[in-house]
């Protein structure tokens, strides 16, 4: 089909039968009330070539615009493309020809260049460059160069729609997982949302979500043994490996230092019968950042037919849509985007329910003194739950200061995480200042510290303390 813009249409003095048409698009039926018209030629700039086009069906307007169409500029990084000109027109783009007018298309001649390089033609109404893309030109001032993409929806129903459409093509090519969100919750979810509703208060500057137990009077057996078994296997990789060794003590000592866990007091060794479970635990290195090394809290290790996992429920997913997320992120021009440093350890465990978090260790990874036994404080790593606990506590941050920032600040905290990472788009750079610093500010009062910033403006760098940069800008000249 051709269509052409209503607007146009009515500078043409053009008038047509106005009709329902039904439009197929990946499977899904569309109908629309347009005008159709007849008659319309189109003219090569130099008019030597005349087309006559079909039935032309109009439309409220053409969601293309000129920055969308390459130029000779564009064309030209390429060898084969380069005395290739294309005229630029200060013009809006108002007529799309389809695929039914193949005179439109018909190639008088084809350039093309190496495998995976973009090719033209020449048709009785010009060039088309193909798969050329549209070079973004730096322009003095403070911005980076970024990838833009626009599209024009009329209302909330066509995003909708669209997000629709491409789940169903997504699940269609990759049937073995499917993307749709199910918004239906089960009864353990539910279970799940009215227990963490319950029990979530803010505790000197972070939220407290008690561990989510399927069942209120939790009885655990006595596992002390198979930990202390576990942990001796762990002692072998100590004394063969130095490296291991010294990443294990730091890594062990900075979450003491950083509060995520304690000590156990010998007072309180022996613990609620009942009350108490351990964490086998070892340590892997990321296979991306060979020298970072995570210790791993196997909260799957079961004995006597359980384990803390088998005890908790895991809730519903509280993540935000991500394939949602990306059809907006391109819709403004400033770009920020944030981490939440160890999102899942900033959402405590009440005391009384720690006790499920014990574990063995050595004290300075001295495997030759008698482990010691600590308590995690937050909320592990590791168990099914941890992850819709810190999106719940986040979602409730947004609600609990709704009424001291403005709602845009608020709408972004619920809207713009994917799990830990912040992703946005503004209008410009002033606006986009005010947003990092509300919406860093707001995840600070609520215990969770948003950092590694990167923008594609040099301005809001320049706002963002450098100690809050992404690593890979740190150590960049924005003086310059």
């Amino acid at each position: 089909m051709s269509f052409c813009s209503e607007d146009r249409m009515n500078r043409l003095g053009c008038s047509g039968k106005k009709m329902e048409i039904t439009i197929d698009t990946m499977g899904h039926p569309h109908t629309s009330i347009v005008q159709a018209v007849n008659g319309l030629q189109v003219y090569d700039l130099e008019l030597k070539n005349v087309i006559s086009l079909p039935t032309v069906y109009s439309r409220e307007q053409i969601p293309v615009s000129n920055k969308h169409i390459p130029t000779s500029f564009d064309a030209s990084h390429w060898p084969h493309l380069a005395d290739i000109r294309v005229p630029e027109i200060d013009a809006k783009v108002a007529l799309l020809i389809g695929s039914n007018v193949p005179d439109g298309y018909y190639p008088l001649e084809i350039r093309t260049g190496p495998q995976g390089s973009p090719h033209a033609s020449r048709t009785q109404l010009g060039w088309i460059l193909w798969n050329v893309m549209r070079a973004q030109k730096l322009e003095e001032g403070n911005h980076f160069p970024s990838m833009k993409t626009e599209i024009a929806f009329k209302n909330a129903e066509e995003i909708s729609r669209l997000d629709k459409m491409v789940k169903e093509s997504m699940n269609f090519d990759f049937p073995e997982r499917n993307i749709d969100d199910k918004n239906e919750m089960s009864q353990e979810d539910k279970e799940f949302i009215i227990a963490v509703s319950k029990s979530i208060n803010k505790q000197e500057g972070h939220y407290e979500i008690k561990l989510p137990f399927r069942r209120e009077k939790v009885v655990m057996p006595d596992n002390s043994a198979q930990a202390l078994h576990r942990l001796n296997g762990l002692k072998k990789k100590l004394s063969k490996h130095k490296k291991f060794q010294e990443d294990y003590k730091v890594f062990m000592k900075d979450i003491l230092d950083k509060g995520y866990a304690e000590k156990v007091p010998v007072s309180e060794i022996h613990g609620t019968p009942g009350k108490v479970w351990y964490f086998p635990h070892h340590g892997v290195y990321h296979p991306r950042k060979p020298e970072t090394i995570r210790v791993v809290f196997d909260c799957t290790a079961g004995y006597q037919g359980v384990c803390l996992n088998s005890m908790l429920l895991q809730g519903p997913n509280l993540t935000n849509n991500l394939l949602r997320m990306l059809l907006r992120f391109p819709q403004e021009n400033i770009a920020v985007m944030g981490d939440i440093q160890a999102m899942y350890y900033q959402v405590r465990v009440p005391r009384e329910d720690c006790d499920f978090l014990r574990f063995y260790r050595w004290p300075d990874a001295d495997y030759t003194q008698e482990p010691q036994v600590y308590r995690m404080l937050v909320h592990l790593l590791g168990a099914v739950s941890p992850s819709r606990c810190a999106t719940f506590a986040l979602q409730q941050a947004a609600k609990d200061n709704k009424d001291e920032y403005d709602p845009d600040i608020t709408n972004m905290i619920k809207e713009n995480f994917y799990v830990d990472d912040y992703l946005a788009t503004v209008q410009d750079e002033t606006q986009a200042v005010r947003v990092v610093k509300d919406v860093t500010d707001l995840c600070h009062k609520c215990g969770f510290r948003l950092t590694k910033w990167i923008s594609n403006s040099h301005d809001v760098m320049k706002s963002i303390p450098s100690e809050e940069r992404a690593k890979d800008v740190k150590q960049l000249n924005l003086d310059c």
